[in-house]
C-alpha cells in the first residue's frame, strides 16, 4: 500500500515532534551528546543551541496570552 503525500508529511511531523520531545526531555548535555555527530557541530556548540531553544520556548510561554487549547 502507498502512502499519500500527507500521510508521508504526518507521518515525518510524527517523528519530528517525537525526537524533539525526546531531546526536551533531557539535561541539556545529554541531549547535546545524543545529537552530536562527528564531522558536525561540537557537543559544546550543540548545548548552546539547545539552551537557546529553551529559553526562546520560555520566552514565548511566558508572553503567549492566547487562551489554551485543547
Amino acid at each position: 500500500m502507498s502512502r499519500t503525500r500527507e500521510e508521508c508529511i504526518a507521518a515525518a511531523a510524527r517523528a519530528f515532534n517525537a525526537g524533539r520531545a525526546r531531546r526536551d526531555a533531557l539535561p541539556v548535555m545529554d541531549a547535546a551528546h545524543e545529537a552530536y555527530v562527528p564531522g558536525g557541530p561540537s557537543v559544546e556548540e550543540l548545548a548552546a543551541r539547545i539552551r537557546a531553544m529553551r529559553d526562546q520556548a520560555r520566552q514565548r510561554a511566558s508572553t503567549d496570552t492566547s487562551p489554551p487549547t485543547g
